[in-house]
Formats: C-alpha cells, sequence, structure tokens
C-alpha cells in the first residue's frame, strides 16, 4: 500500500491500521511476543507487557514522528529521545538482543496487517531506534552528550517518566472499571429482560389455561342442557 510521502511514518501507520487504539495493540502484541522470548526476557528487567508498551509507545510515537529520518542526526532532538526514554537507554541490549527486537516488531507490523511502503517505512523507523541504543551502549567517550548530563538532571527525567506511568496505569485502571460497569449493566439489562419475558409468558399461559378452562366449563354446561333436552323429549306423551 502506498502512502503519502509528505506524512510521518507515525500518521502512515496510525491511518493504515485504523487509529491510536489500534497502534497501542500492535505495541501490545510487539511486548507481549518480545517478554516471551528468553534472550530478551532478562535483558528487560522484569518489566510486564503493559510497563514495556507504554514506554515503546512514547518512544515510537517521538522517533516515528519526525517526517525525515535525518531529524534524527540533530543533537537537540536526539538528546530529547534519550532523555525522555532514559529507562529504556539504560537497559544496554546487545546487538543481538536489538535484532531480536527488530524481528518481533516487524511481525507485529504484519498481524496488524501493516503492508507496503508503510511497513518499509516503519521497519526502518525501528531501525533507528535500534542503532540509537547501540549507539549508547559504547564507550562514554563515543555516547551522545545527553548520557552525560548532570544526574539532577536526569533524576527529574526519570521522576516525570515514572509520573506518566503511572498516569496511564490509572488509565487503564479507570477504563477496566468503566469496562467491567458496562458489563454489569449490559447483564443487568439482560436479566431484566430476562425476567420481564418469564413474567410475559406466565400471563400468556395463565390466559391460555383460563380461556381453556372457560372453553370446558361451557362444554360441560352445552353437554347438560343436551341431556336435559333429550330427558324432556323422552317425558314428553307421543302422539296417538
Amino acid at each position: 500500500m502506498l502512502c503519502n510521502k509528505s506524512q510521518s511514518p507515525l500518521i502512515a501507520l496510525i491511518e493504515q491500521i485504523g487509529g491510536e487504539s489500534q497502534l497501542y495493540n500492535l505495541i501490545m502484541t510487539f511486548s507481549e511476543s518480545a517478554l516471551q522470548d528468553l534472550d530478551l526476557e532478562v535483558a528487560l528487567k522484569g518489566m510486564d507487557a503493559e510497563e514495556l508498551a507504554d514506554q515503546i509507545t512514547n518512544l515510537i510515537k517521538r522517533v516515528f514522528g519526525y517526517k525525515l529520518k535525518s531529524s534524527l542526526v540533530n543533537s537537540t532532538i536526539r538528546n530529547q529521545i534519550l532523555m525522555t526514554n532514559y529507562a529504556l537507554f539504560e537497559l544496554g541490549l546487545s546487538r543481538f538482543q536489538l535484532r531480536k527486537l527488530q524481528l518481533h516488531f516487524a511481525a507485529a507490523l504484519r498481524d496488524s496487517m501493516v503492508e507496503g511502503e508503510v511497513f518499509g517505512m516503519c521497519r526502518d523507523r525501528f531501525a533507528e531506534i535500534c542503532k540509537m541504543f547501540d549507539e549508547e551502549n559504547k564507550g562514554p567517550a563515543q555516547r551522545s552528550t545527553a548520557m552525560s548530563i548532570d544526574p539532577a538532571r536526569i533524576m527529574m527525567v526519570r521522576a516525570a517518566s515514572s509520573r506518566s506511568l503511572e498516569r496511564a496505569a490509572s488509565s487503564r485502571s479507570l477504563n477496566r472499571a468503566e469496562s467491567s460497569r458496562s458489563l454489569n449493566r449490559a447483564a443487568s439489562s439482560r436479566s431484566l429482560v430476562s425476567q420481564a419475558t418469564t413474567v410475559e409468558t406466565k400471563d400468556q399461559k395463565g390466559r391460555l389455561q383460563r380461556s381453556s378452562s372457560s372453553r370446558s366449563i361451557l362444554d360441560d354446561r352445552a353437554k347438560i342442557l343436551m341431556a336435559r333436552a333429550a330427558s324432556n323429549r323422552r317425558l314428553l306423551p307421543k302422539a296417538a
């Protein structure tokens, strides 16, 4: 499928899969798959799928949001990406593990029916993310300046990141609670409808039984009248 060349990979991806909710589903699929990989499970340091998905979503939205890949070379942009996703970049993933991440991401794209140029754009942009990871894993002399910013600022970024994750977790909890309430309301409505249907059915049966009883009484009365008439005819004197 062709995409608009003026679009960023993020916009093209969201349009092809049908919205931001589907983007999160794609990333959740990727996260669950990565955590099931024995080569990645330990490296991801005990994160669950939702926590990993939240962090990867933030990273992908930022990196995929630039139209041009060359924007990632800009030191200011790059430092912002590294600082706001510090927890991920300090995992120290090896090249082998980064390659495994790329394979899991490509598989998640296919599962979400991403294809054509959009698939290529997203795969290449994710490869750029992995390249950034690899470069940050090098020695201090070769690292970007972002990782050598003073510790106080790093702590501030970590705190902001933690608050963001807490808000995301709270939002998920509220969504689950609302979904549960909706299911309960639907179940209650079905129960009320079922009860009303049962009452109506009982009323119909009662009316049918009363109607049948009335017909039976009328039939009995008719039989009695016919018997009386026959008896009266027998008692009448026969004509001479």
